[in-house]
């Protein structure tokens, strides 16, 4: 693995090992159970945030973990996907964190939603990242084990960007 795939697969592991995911688009506001509001089990309190990331799983991708991280005034959510050949696709909302940290940027892409995604990665792993001003800040979509092509086609087809 080069250099900057190594970086992008240490991110990642720190961000899978930190944080958390749900899989209804957008936030929302809750009290009672993380787990009835789209994520992991938990409690919150009434009126926290709770952030879902914006992420239909493309054809062939079965849900391998959602895990959940507490952060000042909302709870970030992480899902993951993996299909059969072993790609996996990882999508993030609310989460704090340094994505990218070593990959050079490769561009942009337009978003279903409107507005940009900064690209990042090389070979096989890539990471968009974008930022929405609704109380859950960072939203990302990673794919590891694809090509630049490949994970464009993965996040239109799963509705982030288009």
């Amino acid at each position: 693995m080069s250099a900057p795939g190594r970086s992008l697969a240490v991110a990642l592991g720190v961000l899978l090992a930190l944080s958390g995911c749900a899989g209804r688009p957008g936030p929302a506001r809750v009290s009672g159970s993380v787990e009835e509001a789209g994520g992991v089990s938990g409690s919150v309190e009434a009126g926290t945030l709770v952030c879902r990331p914006e992420l239909r799983p493309p054809a062939g991708f079965g849900l391998v973990e959602t895990a959940s991280v507490e952060e000042a005034g909302r709870v970030g959510i992480r899902r993951s996907y993996r299909d059969p050949a072993g790609r996996e696709l990882h999508a993030t909302a609310g989460i704090s964190g340094e994505f990218s940290e070593g990959s050079a940027e490769a561009g942009t892409i337009g978003l279903a939603s409107g507005g940009e995604a900064v690209l990042f990665g090389q070979g096989s792993d890539w990471i968009a990242i974008w930022v929405l001003d609704d109380g859950c800040g960072t939203r990302t979509v990673a794919g590891t084990g694809m090509d630049r092509g490949a994970f464009l086609a993965l996040v239109e087809e799963a509705g982030v960007a288009g």
